[in-house]
């Protein structure tokens, strides 16, 4: 069951992110972080947090995405371009 809702979450939280409804989003995956902690759930909050202009909280949450996953080149160029843009 909470393999199931954390699906549901991500996917409703996807959703929002090409809804360009990046507060909701993040409600959600913050929602699905609770049930599990997994390179999805913070690579699309970078996504949302960058859609927002939180670059810090991207950048936090790209970081903490490639800790579960360290070769993920999407999470990597994400990143490091945010953190070429604050240099």
């Amino acid at each position: 069951m909470r393999k199931e809702r954390f699906s549901e979450l991500l996917e409703t939280a996807e959703f929002y992110i090409l809804s360009g409804n990046f507060r909701a989003a993040v409600k959600v995956l913050k929602d699905a972080e609770k049930i599990q902690r997994d390179f999805r759930v913070y690579y699309n909050l970078g996504i949302a947090y960058e859609g927002l202009a939180q670059k810090e909280d991207a950048v936090d949450a790209f970081q903490a995405a490639l800790e579960f996953d360290p070769e993920n080149e999407k999470a990597k160029e994400h990143l490091r371009r945010l953190i070429e843009e604050k240099l």
